[in-house]
Order: C-alpha cells, then structure tokens, then sequence
C-alpha cells in the first residue's frame, strides 16, 4: 500500500511538473570548485594551517604524556600535597589541549570559519555564474548532483556544469 502511495507521488511529481513546463539543470559544483584555480590554493592554506595547528596540539599531548609517565614514576615520592599539585597540573593540561582541539577542529572551529571565509569569494563566484546560464536558459531548477541528491538518471543535456566553466572562464 505504501508503495503505491509512493508510486502515485511520483507520478503526480512528473505529471504536474510536465504540465507547467518546468525547466531543470543539473550542475557538479564539486567539478567547479575543484576547477578553480583559487580553491587550489585555498585547500593549500588550510592545509598548512591544519599541519600547523595539529602540529601545535601534537606537542600539548607529548606534554601530557611525559608529565604522565613522570607522576607515575614519582609518584610514590610524592607527598599527598605535591602529588595534588601534579595531578592540578595533568588535569589542566588535559583541559587545555581537549579546548584548543575543539577551538580548531571542533564544530564551528578556526578551521571551518577559515574554510568559510575563504571560500565564500570562490563560492560568490560560481554561483553567480550558475544564475547566468539559468537565466540564459530559462531554467527553474537547478540541482547539485555532487551534493548528494540522488540523481539516478539524467539526459545530459540538463547538464550545466560546462557552460558555468566557459562563463567562469574555464
């Protein structure tokens, strides 16, 4: 029964979308972007800063882990108040590392506002080139089929990606 519904849907989709003439493109923007010689050297930078900021993250964690090793060498040397003390230290390096990882690479971190900020222009860019072919060719619709949308069949024909390279320059 659901199927049938489901199949109803689609029909119903197709028809009403034949009868008002509708016009679609299909457009790779994964294809576009990688084509651009400024996401080259975008993807470039956010590289260097990632090794960068690992790297930064890297020698917190060989802090820790020598501190670490340290208290569980000495520890029995300790008195219960130096052996506070250490523990206060290895918890709050513990602490600083966890946030400096989650200020660069967490969600909404350094990096993905970087990301963002650079690529915006890029993005500005290609969208704006994705208007002029669809204004030029009438086009109501147009679909990324790098992001994921299940596309399963298209008449190559609706592709776009090629006209936006020419207008990009490409």
């Amino acid at each position: 029964m659901m199927k049938k519904k489901y199949a109803f849907l689609i029909v119903l989709f197709i028809h009403t979308t034949f009868l008002f003439g509708q016009k679609f493109g299909v457009v790779d923007m994964k294809s576009l972007l990688e084509r651009t010689p400024e996401y080259k050297n975008i993807t470039t930078q956010l590289d260097i800063l990632s090794v960068t900021w690992e790297n930064e993250i890297a020698e917190k964690e060989l802090r820790l882990k020598r501190l670490k090793e340290d208290f569980k060498q000495d520890e029995l040397f300790y008195t219960d108040n130096i052996k506070q003390k250490k523990i206060e230290v290895i918890t709050a390096l513990e602490k600083e590392t966890y946030e400096l990882s989650k200020k660069y690479f967490g969600y909404e971190g350094d990096l993905f506002k970087k990301r963002q900020e650079l690529m915006k222009p890029v993005q500005d860019k290609i969208y704006d080139a994705i208007q002029r072919v669809a204004k030029e060719k009438i086009l109501d619709l147009i679909i990324d089929k790098s992001a994921g949308s299940y596309v399963l069949y298209m008449e190559p024909k609706l592709d776009i990606t090629i006209r936006v390279l020419q207008i990009l320059g490409f």
